[in-house]
């Protein structure tokens, strides 16, 4: 079965972007990256990288699974995924494009940053009651405060995910507890962290160096995630 797609084009409210003098490649774990500069901020940014297996098919429904493939040409990153299909105005307004593909990652950096700077970094983790909302939204565009803190001196690579929302990330009932696959989302979120441990040096990030943050749905998170982590440990 094909992904469901819905775009609704009301306009780009996204900050404009433009094309850096020099290609912004960046390689991680499965292959290379270019970005793409944004003028407004002085920042770099690698936008709509899949950090898992699309969730289509036979991965419908299911524990998400670390990307698996390699490529040897750059990709392009230089624009933001559909959001994840949920239920709610925030998936019908703004311009946003829906999908059940959309478990990516977005990193933003200040201009200039380079591997080996192991600069702190902030993973932001959208709101929504867990049934709609997504990174491509541009009220949770991390570009203003990260421009603040470089000018304060103390950078950070900011990082934002898309994860299943609604019935697609948290389907409840006996048999969806039974078969392990319950809270979906929350799953896509750890597996988004892991991403982060594993590549984010190369965009000049310190994985030892990050903080989860969130609104709403995703302050909750937050805390889901960390009683997650406790349980492991």
């Amino acid at each position: 079965m094909r992904p469901l797609v819905y775009t609704l084009a009301i306009g780009s409210l996204l900050t404009p972007l433009s094309a850096a003098s020099d290609p912004l490649t960046v390689t991680v774990k499965n292959g290379s990256y270019y970005g793409v500069y944004q003028e407004n901020y002085d920042q770099d940014l690698f936008l709509g990288m899949p950090y898992a297996q699309p969730p289509v098919g036979d991965l419908r429904f299911r524990i998400p699974e670390s990307l698996n493939t390699t490529w040897s040409e750059p990709k392009n990153a230089t624009e933001y995924s559909p959001e994840c299909y949920g239920y709610g105005s925030d998936q019908w307004v703004l311009g946003n494009v829906i999908s059940e593909d959309c478990l990516t990652i977005n990193v933003v950096r200040p201009n200039g940053i380079s591997e080996g700077a192991e600069l702190p970094v902030a993973v932001w983790i959208h709101g929504g009651g867990f049934t709609e909302g997504g990174s491509r939204d541009p009220r949770y565009n991390q570009s203003y405060i990260i421009k603040e803190a470089t000018d304060a001196g103390m950078p950070f690579i900011g990082v934002s995910i898309n994860y299943r929302l609604h019935g697609f990330g948290f389907l409840w009932g006996t048999a969806v507890r039974e078969a392990g696959v319950s809270n979906l989302g929350l799953k896509d979120q750890h597996l988004a962290l892991r991403w982060v441990q594993e590549n984010i040096a190369a965009f000049g990030g310190d994985p030892n160096k990050v903080t989860i943050w969130g609104e709403s749905a995703g302050a909750m998170s937050v805390g889901y995630q960390l009683l997650a982590c406790r349980r492991r440990t």
